[in-house]
């Protein structure tokens, strides 16, 4: 029996697949390992684990050589031949695994009808969780849209198969094609397989560099963990849900090479750079100066397996402090060697960092890293003879983060932001809107890179233009009418219309003057006199305003004070203001000094008096 690249090997008494002579097995990864204790959370779980992508085919595709190019691809990459133990804690490989091609005939619809068919069946696609026990996690639909069109749906669980992984499999997929097609051996360089990659991973420096890796992550959070909170449509369920969808926004092509331009001048990656101004753009929209983005990492080039196909994959954690008076220049220095002290410790998986911080947990959300950031190559430029091949990233049904950003980079300079989001919070309008906005900022920072964060707009200059021209509701009022006096005034025009209305209860403007009066009388006989402070320390009521008027017209001047604001606080604002009377209710008096004068509206002995 063939011998696979494993560590570990035991002899093992079942066949995970149909078909397949048993191999080996080997541990799973840390990393894989936290992805089965994830999956197990339900189908939806599993299924926001589904990496799949589509290959549009024209051309007279031969249909058998590619099921035998997808046969030896197999063959070639011990990953696609997979399965974990029903505990997750082992990798079963087998030496060979037969691929079954699912095909949908399409061939005599209408363009409409295979429109509508494609899209049910990437649907149906993304919502099959793959068992993980049994296998295989490998699959293949063909769609037959017509003699000289195709569609080549390939779907693999993120547990086997990561996003750069795809950057392997389909050039090999090609390779094999042509080699096939052709009746000529594939020459291909030898592909690095996972289980040499775990194994590296339980080298002595490897276990090294993961103990500092793990003083490093510590370190980041030694002060606190802060948690990102962005806005929200929805209000957040009791439990973490999956549902997803996914928007594609394209930004304008000069944008992105103004951007890269930038970001090279400064000595940083796009990566770098780009992140950099999404993490600018949820400072703006969350008003959060420390916060963390999660940035995925690739571990196949840190360990030198450029042709590995697995999971190889890991969330950092990046802690981002800003400060809304640095320019962009300033924070991207700074940030650049956040980024890349983080790359250098990105031994540690995020689920083994979860577990020794002290990451408040709440069942409706994921810890830490709600939002992630992530920047992939496009792949294009496939060659299978005789056709035209372009790859088209599949989206998931379900995804386990609030928002995914994937930012990809196209070799026309084009940029796509495809943001996953989960569907019970947030609207497809509004993560449009928002990644305009993003784009807005973007060109803010290009345009004048020293501004500062503050002060680069979200809106694009039309709009900013638009909310100008609607607020513009600027009126002249005579400079020597006061406030009371302008109530009074609307009191004898319309005594009887609504001026307040709360909580169920209104006044009238004759009954808001007529209250306010003679409240100001009641301060006057108190020996309140103009230029005298009357703290008000009120709930939100109508009481409020009738105290404020009343204050007004016995020529004294209103202190509003927060009830929940601390006591000390409280106190400090009374002393330095030396507030003459402290306007309350019964159920906050006690938090002020029984020293101050005080008319407590609640209270019989006052009402009366």
């Amino acid at each position: 029996m063939k011998t696979a690249y494993g560590i570990g090997q035991e002899a093992v008494d079942f066949d995970p697949f149909a078909e397949g002579e048993f191999c080996a097995t080997i541990s799973a990864t840390e990393a894989q390992r936290e992805i089965w204790v994830a999956a197990q959370m339900g189908e939806e779980a599993s299924c926001a684990y589904n990496e799949s992508v589509s290959l549009d085919v024209q051309g007279p595709l031969n249909v058998t050589v590619l099921h035998q190019a997808l046969q030896m691809l197999i063959q070639r990459h011990e990953a696609l031949r997979t399965t974990l133990s029903a505990d997750g804690a082992s990798l079963c490989i087998v030496d060979d695994a037969p691929l079954a091609i699912t095909t949908t005939d399409l061939r005599h619809e209408t363009a409409r009808m295979r429109e509508q068919a494609i899209n049910g069946l990437l649907r149906k696609e993304m919502a099959q969780a793959f068992d993980l026990e049994h296998g295989p996690l490998f699959r293949v639909q063909l769609i037959l849209l017509s003699e000289t069109a195709h569609r080549v749906i390939i779907t693999a669980h993120h547990v086997i198969c990561d996003g750069l992984s795809w950057g392997v499999l389909l050039p090999d997929l090609a390779a094999m094609y042509r080699a096939q097609l052709q009746g000529k051996p594939v020459e291909l360089p030898p592909a690095d397989q996972y289980s040499d990659y775990a194994r590296y991973l339980e080298t002595k420096d490897q276990k090294k560099a993961l103990a500092a890796a793990e003083d490093y992550w510590l370190g980041q959070y030694a002060d606190r963990v802060p948690q990102l909170e962005i806005p929200i449509d929805q209000p957040r369920p009791a439990v973490k849900t999956y549902s997803a969808d996914r928007l594609d926004y394209s930004v304008d092509s000069e944008l992105f090479v103004r951007l890269k331009q930038l970001g090279t001048s400064q000595g940083a990656t796009i990566v770098a750079t780009l992140m950099a101004a999404f993490n600018i753009f949820l400072y703006r929209i969350s008003g959060q100066r420390d916060m963390v983005t999660g940035l995925m990492s690739g571990g196949q080039s840190m360990a030198g397996f450029q042709n590995l196909v697995g999971h190889c994959v890991n969330v950092m954690p990046i802690r981002s402090r800003l400060q809304g008076q640095q320019t962009f220049s300033e924070y991207l220095k700074d940030f650049r060697t956040v980024m890349l002290d983080a790359q250098e410790h990105q031994q540690l998986s995020f689920g083994s960092l979860l577990k020794k911080l002290p990451v408040e947990r709440a069942p409706g959300r994921i810890p830490l890293v709600p939002v992630i950031f992530n920047m992939d190559q496009a792949i294009s430029g496939l060659e299978f003879p005789h056709l035209d091949v372009h790859v088209l990233s599949n989206k998931r049904r379900f995804e386990n983060f609030e928002w995914f950003l994937n930012a990809v980079e196209w070799p026309d300079n084009g940029l796509v932001l495809e943001c996953s989001y989960n569907r019970d919070l947030f609207s497809a309008q509004t993560i449009q809107r928002r990644m305009a906005e993003f784009e807005q900022l973007i060109a803010g920072i290009v345009e004048n890179t020293g501004q500062c964060l503050d002060d680069i707009h979200l809106l694009p200059k039309a709009e900013q233009q638009l909310l100008a021209d609607w607020n513009q509701t600027d009126r002249v009022f005579s400079s020597a009418a006061s406030i009371p006096e302008l109530i009074e005034a609307q009191a004898r025009t319309v005594p009887n219309k609504t001026a307040v209305v709360c909580a169920g209860a209104t006044l009238s403007y004759a009954e808001l003057t007529e209250r306010s009066h003679q409240l100001a009388c009641y301060l006057r006989d108190q020996g309140i006199q103009p230029g005298d402070y009357v703290a008000l320390a009120l709930p939100r009521s109508e009481w409020m305003l009738i105290a404020i008027l009343g204050v007004l017209k016995a020529g004294a001047a209103y202190l509003p004070l927060d009830p929940e604001y601390p006591e000390a606080r409280l106190s400090a604002m009374l002393d330095t203001a030396k507030a003459a009377l402290l306007i309350t209710v019964e159920t906050l008096q006690a938090r002020f000094p029984d020293s101050l004068r005080r008319l407590v509206l609640d209270s019989p002995k006052d009402v009366a008096a």
